[in-house]
């Protein structure tokens, strides 16, 4: 019985700390998705990197059309052409498929690498006005929305942190 009364004791002991521990603790909540959505610096980012690579984009383009035109010009001829003027033009039409290929590959990794090195930057931007608005507030941890089940309204500090960022 003894055991029991000190083990019920104990537990309401330490849920009281517990709570008086969580009353202390002021919680944010920031939706990343959005204040990317919100600040100016991700539109001048998409804005730079479209300028930066519509020329590749283009010119990929432009092959991918030559390229068709090709396979169905040889597709339509090829019953009537010679067996030399085939090869030639299977050789041909294969070297740039190989060509369009990796120039694909090149502008991927390319735009990856842009988009990665734009998105830390904005990120990084986003952690400071996160940490100021957090100093201002005086709040203890700050969670991203897409990690958090439910939020109290009051808890939202995205609108804050999009202000800051402004």
């Amino acid at each position: 019985m003894k055991k029991m009364l000190l083990l019920i004791l104990s537990t309401i002991l330490l849920f009281s700390f517990s709570i008086v521990f969580a009353a202390d603790l002021k919680i944010g909540v920031l939706d990343v998705q959005k204040t990317l959505q919100s600040i100016p610096q991700v539109k001048k980012m998409q804005a730079q990197l479209k300028r930066r690579f519509t020329p590749q984009q283009t010119q990929i383009t432009a092959l991918q059309k030559q390229l068709k035109a090709d396979f169905d010009k040889f597709n339509r001829d090829h019953d009537v052409m010679k067996d030399k003027d085939k090869k030639a033009t299977q050789k041909k039409i294969l070297a740039k498929q190989e060509k369009l290929h990796n120039l694909q590959i090149n502008f991927q990794q390319k735009l990856m690498e842009a988009q990665k090195k734009a998105m830390q930057s904005i990120l990084g931007s986003i952690e400071k006005a996160v940490d100021e608005v957090a100093a201002d507030q005086k709040l203890n941890v700050v969670l991203t929305k897409a990690n958090v089940a439910y939020n109290d309204s009051d808890m939202d500090v995205t609108n804050q942190v999009i202000k800051e960022l402004k």
